[in-house]
């Protein structure tokens, strides 16, 4: 049986840089019936169009925080608006370990040992004990 990957990679494979193992377009999983525990139907999604495009192909986090997306990506912690334009909102740290949550009405990026928090106008860097 043919092995798939769903998960998205966080950092690129020198050896290849042109690929990309998590782009399975136009389908998603669907539970086989019977055998629950291990088989799958890919189905298809025809039709699918891009929706927004954030620049570089290896988003390190994305969340929805007070019902806004953000992506950080490139070191760019990024919004994007529901018509599909990306507004850049700063740079924070490029890490493999980059997180975003929602806090209030702020949106907290932890990336590279750097906290950072967009409050909707500006994204600053609190101080330890701030």
């Amino acid at each position: 049986m043919a092995k798939y990957t769903f998960f998205t990679q966080a950092a690129r494979d020198e050896s290849n840089v042109a690929a990309s193992s998590e782009e399975l377009v136009n389908v998603y999983p669907e539970q086989a019936p019977g055998d629950a525990r291990t088989r799958i139907n890919l189905r298809s999604v025809p039709g699918e169009v891009a929706f927004s495009d954030i620049g570089d192909p290896l988003p390190r986090a994305a969340a929805t925080a007070n019902g806004k997306f953000y992506v950080v990506a490139a070191g760019r912690l990024q919004e994007v608006m529901s018509d599909g334009t990306v507004m850049d909102r700063g740079a924070v740290g490029n890490s493999l370990e980059t997180t975003i949550s929602g806090n209030g009405a702020n949106v907290c990026v932890v990336a590279n040992g750097d906290y950072s928090v967009w409050d909707g106008a500006t994204l600053t860097n609190p101080t330890p004990g701030a």
